[in-house]
């Protein structure tokens, strides 16, 4: 069957700000992949929340990238796409996935451009952290610009297998 995990979006400072349930679809290509189904409710300090218009979605983190993709398809509207976290200090144990998200993001709808957002938040950010998001955006964008599979969304990294499509979104009791 398929691990439960617990995926956790942190803040520079260590505390968790974001965490939702998932289960461990097999690894691909060194990157952990993280199933949500549809339903799964997230769980922050202001309680929890269910992302409106997601069917299901994917999340890979690998252990020596400095970003985490997250792909995403409503079944009901036939669309979907592509959010990716900058990051750092990935912590990957067998009930547990976290890391730093480093403010930047990149996001994309399928047939849509890239567009880079929360830009205005990484001044908040230390110096340090400011260049490793820059540079992480960075590294994604010439991923996407060379056609790279990670970024295909008909690539073998965002399957769903028959039998993890029954599975039952999971609640989050608490933040930590």
């Amino acid at each position: 069957m398929y691990p439960q995990v617990r995926l956790r979006k942190l803040k520079a400072d260590g505390t968790v700000y974001v965490s939702w349930q998932c289960y461990r679809l097999p690894d691909r290509d060194g990157f952990v992949r993280l199933f949500v189904p549809p339903g799964t409710p997230r769980r922050r300090a202001e309680g929890s929340w269910t992302p409106d218009g997601v069917s299901l979605s994917i999340a890979a983190i690998h252990p020596e990238r400095p970003y985490v993709v997250h792909w995403w398809r409503n079944e009901s509207r036939g669309d979907g796409g592509f959010y990716v976290d900058a990051a750092r200090s990935v912590d990957i144990r067998s009930d547990t996935v976290s890391y730093v998200d480093l403010y930047l993001d990149l996001s994309n709808d399928r047939g849509g451009d890239w567009k880079l957002l929360d830009d205005e938040e990484l001044t908040a950010a230390s110096e340090h952290d400011a260049r490793l998001a820059r540079d992480a955006i960075a590294e994604v964008r010439q991923l996407i610009g060379a056609g790279n599979s990670l970024f295909d969304e008909t690539s073998e990294m965002w399957s769903v297998p028959d039998d993890a499509m029954s599975l039952r979104p999971l609640a989050v009791e608490r933040l930590d």
